[in-house]
């Protein structure tokens, strides 16, 4: 079982990953995990509500499946969950030209690209390189490294 607390990326030298859940083109939620817990996200093709069998979790608690086998049991909000339950497409903002910048729900995401809706980012911090492996990371300042704003 792993909640939100435990999968939240906190750099501590390890590369980790952002993804973004896209719901009909929209960017419904981004954010950034450890890459063990990204793997988990990126894998599983069922969301099952179990929330039944922990009374107890204010939220809705989600089971994960590969392929019928259980990945991992998963107690979250029900905003996330809801969202894990209605088969979102998933996206590691890495991958893609300006993702990194993407935050949600000011994106869509349209024949395979990211298209930034009307909304003042100025102040808003994207996902840093250092969520990144080494090599992506070289690749992405080398082009992109003005989308990486500080506050």
């Amino acid at each position: 079982m792993i909640t939100e607390q435990d999968i939240a990326y906190e750099y501590n030298g390890t590369p980790g990953s952002a993804l973004a859940f896209i719901i009909d083109e929209d960017s419904v939620y981004d954010i950034s995990l450890h890459d063990q817990y990204a793997k988990i996200f990126l894998g599983f093709d069922e969301a099952i509500d179990i929330s039944s069998e922990y009374p107890d979790h204010n939220g809705i608690t989600v089971r994960l499946l590969k392929n019928g086998e259980l990945l991992e049991d998963f107690q979250t909000s029900e905003y996330f969950g809801n969202i894990l339950l209605s088969n979102p497409v998933l996206i590691n903002l890495a991958t893609h030209n300006h993702g990194l910048q993407t935050l949600s729900p000011y994106a869509k995401f349209i024949n395979n690209e990211f298209i930034t809706l009307d909304h003042d980012s100025s102040n808003e911090v994207g996902y840093l390189p250092q969520f990144l492996d080494q090599d992506v990371r070289d690749s992405l300042c080398a082009t992109h490294c003005q989308c990486y704003k500080l506050k």
